[in-house]
């Protein structure tokens, strides 16, 4: 079930109707149950491995609390069952698995394909971020099974996030929740927002993304490629920004607050502050518990802030990891790679003596580091969209040769050149007054014409386009 799509809607006004007829217990529960619906609607065997993590997890937190002697123990077998689980799903998902079994088989045709189930890639992290939690008495364990299984199953953020911390949802899920004008009103304007980013800027600059052209490139025309690469980022961006507005939004109808996911990556200044703008939960996450503990590691062993092991290792190992969670190929390891010597090269300028911080500089010059931070960022888009070092390098290439027919007429660029400009004041905006209030910033009557226009937009984008559902990029991560 398709998050912008007849069914969900259907789905999400039944679960709301009956919600706010309930007292808290009671919500608890039927928001569990509505979100185990909401993975079997994919997949009924998504479901169970859902309620699986979740059992699994509940019990292996309960013995981290009560643990006296073994719950160091305790601690990392939870992180390698859950480890471990990411890592099957996602060999078996790129097809690893099966070629194991064909060779060991003797090359006898197993048919093992294996589906990664959704959300399981973010909601593994959260799992492994409560544990550490618990273990380190940041929070106490969750008694209550009900609870905690909403906490993992939620389904407005179940499909790709925002990852949760236990500190941030639990408290929420455990207290009474009234939902006020303030958070009806924010939340109106989070999913407007989010329909969208997704709706009308994603679904309009997609069309500068043909079918193909980053694993044929020579099959469409150089200035076709260009535009391909200077526009993927910021479609991701919208595509993946419009999920998390939406969710945001329909999460804030339950009375729940969930965590900001982007903080407009494009004005960052250099590649660690895009970094802890774009995609923030998974960032966060790990810097928590990949970054710094490598960086711990390398202080007790004697390792000074000038050595190289301190400066390589956490940057390179917690990218590296990124790029397995993305995917098992060696393309996203060539990404996650090539991003950790960003930050290697970053992190070196910043100790240069003399040193000015990039905030403190001339706007004029703040807008040349973050044009620099979207120039770096362009090989990357190459590895992430190809999907293979191969297709990669041979779309690389392909940018400095001729061949292919021209696609794109110059009034075909017309409404994505508009969508590109709508983003990036919507960015500027956002920037200035935060996600959820920007429009309150603006005058009442302004107000009602800005809501007006961007309902419309979506209106005649879902009319235009007919198309009854819409998925989002990062769901299939």
């Amino acid at each position: 079930m398709e998050i912008i799509s007849l069914p969900f809607v259907y789905f999400l006004a039944a679960a709301l109707g009956v919600y706010h007829l309930l007292p808290r217990r009671g919500q608890n529960i039927w928001l569990l149950l509505c979100s185990l619906y909401f993975a079997a609607s994919w997949r009924w065997e998504f479901a169970v491995i859902l309620g699986s993590s979740i059992l699994i997890n509940y019990l292996i937190a309960r013995r981290i609390a009560a643990g006296i002697l073994h719950k160091k123990a305790w601690l990392w077998a939870g992180i390698g069952l859950n480890t471990a689980g990411l890592l099957f799903f996602r060999f078996a998902a790129t097809g690893y698995i099966d070629l194991i079994l064909r060779v060991l088989s003797g090359g006898t045709s197993l048919s093992t394909k294996i589906l990664l189930p959704i959300g399981f890639s973010f909601y593994t992290l959260q799992a492994i971020a409560y544990l550490v939690e618990v273990y380190q008495k940041q929070i106490s364990p969750e008694h209550d099974l009900v609870d905690f299984g909403l906490f993992l199953a939620y389904f407005p953020h179940l499909i790709s996030g925002p990852i949760e911390r236990g500190k941030n949802l639990l408290p929420q899920i455990k207290q009474n929740r009234l939902v006020g004008n303030n958070e009806l009103a924010e939340g109106g304007w989070l999913i407007l927002t989010g329909l969208f980013r997704k709706l009308v800027i994603a679904g309009t600059l997609v069309t500068l993304l043909p079918e193909g052209i980053f694993a044929r490139p020579m099959e469409f025309a150089a200035s076709d490629r260009w535009i391909a690469i200077l526009i993927y980022g910021i479609w991701l961006y919208n595509d993946f920004a419009g999920y998390t507005g939406l969710v945001r939004g329909i999460s804030l109808l339950f009375g729940i607050r969930l965590s900001p996911n982007f903080k407009q990556p494009f004005f960052a200044h250099n590649m660690l502050d895009f970094w802890n703008r774009w995609h923030m939960s998974l960032s966060f996450w790990l810097r928590d518990y990949i970054f710094f503990p490598i960086q711990r590691f390398l202080i007790r062993r004697g390792f000074s802030a000038g050595k190289p092991a301190r400066i390589i290792l956490p940057p390179l190992v917690t990218m590296l990891v990124s790029g397995i969670w993305h995917n098992a190929t060696l393309a996203l390891l060539a990404w996650g790679a090539l991003h950790s010597l960003y930050q290697m090269a970053d992190h070196l300028i910043s100790q240069k003596p003399g040193f000015i911080s990039p905030k403190k500089q001339p706007r004029w010059k703040q807008i040349l580091f973050s044009l620099r931070v979207y120039c770096l960022l362009l090989p990357t888009w190459m590895l992430f969209a190809a999907g293979s070092l191969k297709l990669a390098a041979g779309f690389c290439l392909s940018l400095f040769t001729g061949g292919g027919t021209t696609r794109f007429r110059l009034l075909e660029l017309v409404f994505p050149m508009a969508a590109l400009m709508v983003s990036f004041f919507l960015d500027a905006f956002q920037e200035k007054h935060g996600e959820e209030r920007t429009v309150f910033s603006f005058p009442r009557p302004v107000q009602s014409v800005v809501v007006g226009l961007g309902i419309l937009c979506v209106v005649l984008s879902i009319l235009w386009s007919n198309i009854p559902s819409a998925a989002f990029v990062y769901q299939g991560f």
